[in-house]
């Protein structure tokens, strides 16, 4: 097994260069983030964010549990296990389970001769992480995560300690920024071999943006370094084919270094199945299947609302010129499902955020943002618009 072979050297050889320690935690275990061609510093809001970027683990107040099994490389087989539950708004506590397992590898000399044994390899790790608003700040997250890694490799075996950061920040309502540093703390794997050998774990920065191009469409960047090897560049474009209150279909695809990417999502209550393909240009590597199934519960202690609506620009009285003909009202709602301004019902995006046009009177404007709870609370804001 020509092929099983050349991946061990690739993933799991103790003795390569010291960049390719803990190499199995570059394998996305999210499909979703898989599809989007490995980018993940911005996506939020179900609970691989304990496996990715921490800070997404504040933006939600449910209880969520993810697990996902993949095929990698035609030869790897990963499961994943993830579990969120929110403490209170805004801040959330995960844990999450992951592991890669090569099973009936050759045994040989070092001559390359087969002396007809068998060993296996297996790579996991254990995370707990959190995630929470930052005070005094508009919308912005930040996140913390402690990792310990543990490689198996025929009878001998390492562990370390990894510490992980992650900042979401929103910039405008149709885009987010998205800060991830993983193994901050410089970790090392010690073998329990005679020579004790020691492996530095290279510490890994991402830097990525996500973009509302259109309501249904959206768009995902990231750039990502390791220590000591060039950047890579990951993009990916997710289409909500449908996005109703219960329902969602998303499409998507994404391109990184030397893989194509696809996959598709489907939502129904609080159900949610993923499935990813990753396609690889080298020959000897078969593609990769992931798929995962995600079930979110509401908190009982949640009900109590705390609707609000937040402007970004206007205050409650706001003078303008005379020339204006009309203004974009752009904010966010809190604990709200419907909303209206000036009795014309707006949307409300998925993230939240909603934008819409008013027009101006010759001399003076009032105008009436009303919004409405899922338990038909109801709450009203009026702001002004002077003309002089």
């Amino acid at each position: 097994m020509i092929k099983q072979l050349v991946l061990s050297l690739l993933i799991i050889t103790p003795t390569l260069a010291s960049s390719q320690a803990g190499e199995y935690l570059s394998n996305p275990v999210s499909p979703r983030s898989t599809a989007l061609g490995n980018t993940e510093t911005i996506l939020y809001k179900d609970a691989f964010g304990a496996e990715h970027n921490p800070a997404g683990l504040g933006q939600f107040n449910h209880t969520l549990i993810n697990v996902s099994s993949a095929t990698l490389f035609g030869e790897v087989r990963q499961s994943h296990i993830s579990l969120a539950y929110s403490l209170w708004d805004n801040a959330t506590i995960g844990y999450s389970y992951m592991d890669n397992v090569v099973t009936d590898i050759k045994r040989t000399t070092s001559e390359g001769i087969d002396t007809g044994g068998r060993f296996g390899y297996k790579a996991l790790s254990h995370r707990i992480s959190t995630g929470f608003k930052l005070p005094y700040l508009h919308d912005a997250y930040l996140g913390f995560a402690a990792r310990l890694m543990r490689n198996e490799l025929d009878d001998v075996y390492a562990q370390a300690l990894g510490i992980d950061a992650g900042l979401q920040v929103t910039l405008t309502p149709f885009a987010k920024l998205g800060i991830m540093g993983e193994n901050l703390n410089s970790p090392k794997f010690n073998w329990t071999t005679d020579l004790g050998t020691e492996e530095a774990i290279p510490y890994k920065l991402s830097t990525g943006i996500g973009i509302n191009l259109a309501d249904n469409l959206d768009v995902y960047a990231d750039v990502s370094r390791k220590e000591n090897e060039d950047a890579e560049h990951h993009v990916g474009l997710e289409w909500h084919v449908l996005s109703r209150e219960h329902q969602h279909l998303q499409l998507r695809a994404g391109l990184t270094p030397q893989r194509i990417n696809a996959g598709v999502g489907l939502r129904v209550a609080g159900l949610t199945i993923d499935y990813a393909y990753t396609a690889f240009s080298e020959t000897y590597m078969d593609a990769s299947h992931t798929v995962s199934l995600s079930l979110a519960f509401k908190n009982k202690k949640k009900i109590i609302e705390n609707p609000s609506i937040s402007l970004y620009k206007f205050t409650t009285t706001n003078k303008i010129k005379k020339s204006r003909k009309q203004v974009g009202l752009s904010g966010i709602t809190k604990d709200l499902t419907k909303l209206w301004i000036n009795g014309e019902k707006v949307v409300i995006r998925r993230d939240k955020k909603f934008y819409h046009v008013v027009k101006l009177n010759d001399t003076y404007t009032s105008v009436e943002v009303k919004g409405r709870t899922n338990y038909g609370r109801e709450i009203t804001k009026t702001i002004e618009f002077v003309k002089r």
